[in-house]
């Protein structure tokens, strides 16, 4: 994955890389910053604009751990039925009292 600094190059805003950086603002703050944000970062209107046109793009793709969260639940949702599963079966031919 690039970094900020190297997004922003991309972008042609890198002399902001310093301001953000100063900030603690990566890929995951930089999706949800809202104009006044920028506004009190010192970035003027024209590169307000073209940075919140970039980052629209961003903000609609889930972020790589937010998709291993919901993967991570789903595959913990899995494992669970499978287990639920497994502690109500009988296996044939057994008598009623079995358990694992």
């Amino acid at each position: 994955m690039k970094s900020l600094a190297d997004w922003l190059r991309e972008i042609g805003l890198a002399h902001y890389g310093p301001v953000l950086a100063e900030n603690d603002i990566d890929f995951d703050v930089a999706s949800s910053l809202a104009e006044d944000d920028l506004r009190n970062l010192g970035l003027n209107l024209g590169d307000r604009r073209r940075l919140l046109q970039a980052i629209t793009p961003l903000s609609e793709q889930p972020s790589a751990s937010h998709t291993d969260a919901a993967g991570a639940a789903d595959t913990a949702s899995k494992l669970h039925l499978v287990h639920r599963r497994l502690r109500h079966a009988r296996p044939q031919g057994s008598v009623s009292s079995w358990s694992p």
